[in-house]
């Protein structure tokens, strides 16, 4: 798996990487300006498990697009040996000297979590892809504890990491 923000492509959908045809790209729709978008890339042909002694791809009819904006992709992947929603996202910059920016930060992470508390009730395992922009300011090895310069980020990790 290999997630990418800021992906600029204009179309939504499930297709074939057109540089690497061995990946399955799921993506997000970039703003008419070509500003944002979100895309996961899945190897076709780097096996994700073993079932019964084989080998077991993931293969493009296996993957689902949840939801998509511009700044979110959801994606469940689902075979016999792989089961999981995977969440490529970029969250808006927050500026303390704005309150309007402050805002938008905020209010993306409550949907961002939103949307995750939607998935976390099937117990399936969640894996993100999240550029905060937050830079990190202290983080402990024996912890899960994060700080960073970003508040909504860190109300939004502390909320996410406790479910």
């Amino acid at each position: 798996l290999a997630a990418f923000q800021e992906y600029s492509d204009r179309n939504k959908g499930i297709k074939l990487a057109p540089q690497y045809k061995q990946y399955t790209v799921a993506q997000s729709a970039a703003t008419e300006r070509g500003k944002l978008g979100c895309a996961l890339y899945i190897s076709g042909t780097l096996p994700f498990g073993t079932y019964k002694g084989q080998e077991v791809c993931i293969t493009s009819q296996k993957v689902l697009i949840l939801h998509s904006e511009p700044s979110l992709l959801i994606v469940r992947i689902t075979n016999m040996v792989f089961n999981a929603i995977i969440v490529v996202a970029h969250s808006p910059w927050k500026d303390n000297e704005d309150p309007v920016r402050t805002k938008q930060s905020i209010d993306w992470f409550k949907s961002l979590q939103q949307h995750l508390n939607r998935w976390n009730e099937h117990n399936i395992p969640i894996i993100t892809f999240i550029d905060a922009n937050a830079a990190i300011q202290s983080a402990s090895a024996n912890t899960d504890k994060i700080q960073s310069d970003h508040e909504p980020f860190d109300l939004w990790y502390a909320d996410f990491n406790s479910t």
